[in-house]
């Protein structure tokens, strides 16, 4: 096994999609909080307008139970004494990102417009 463990924070989409990707990576991944557990998946962004975890549970409660474990989110706190991996600062990512929103975009415009683009 992995010298990585990877645990997503909540149930919501993106967590869940990472945790897969790391899984079939050869990464470890438990769906429970443990002391193995080496790095934290949360959401991008981690939090919503209204300041709370996106895709539910809390924040400071996950923090907790993995005092030692790296985060990996969007839009991250500053934590004394703790890694972060903020997504949103990495521009491969973002570019990334963007690249997919752009493939996706044109592929609804081809199903749902009466012509051709040209």
């Amino acid at each position: 096994m992995s010298k990585y463990i990877f645990y997503p924070a909540n149930r919501s989409a993106v967590p869940m999609c990472a945790a897969e990707a790391m899984k079939s990576k050869g990464y470890g991944v438990v769906n429970h909080a443990c002391d193995s557990v080496t790095h934290i998946l949360f959401p991008v962004p981690t939090f919503g307008a209204d300041g709370k975890l996106r895709g539910g549970g809390d924040f400071e409660k996950i923090l907790e139970r993995m005092p030692k474990a790296t985060l990996i989110g969007g839009k991250l706190p500053k934590i004394p004494g703790r890694k972060t991996i903020d997504l949103l600062d990495d521009a491969y990512y973002l570019a990334e990102n963007a690249s997919i929103t752009a493939y996706c975009t044109l592929g609804l415009l081809m199903q749902n417009l009466p012509v051709v683009l040209r």
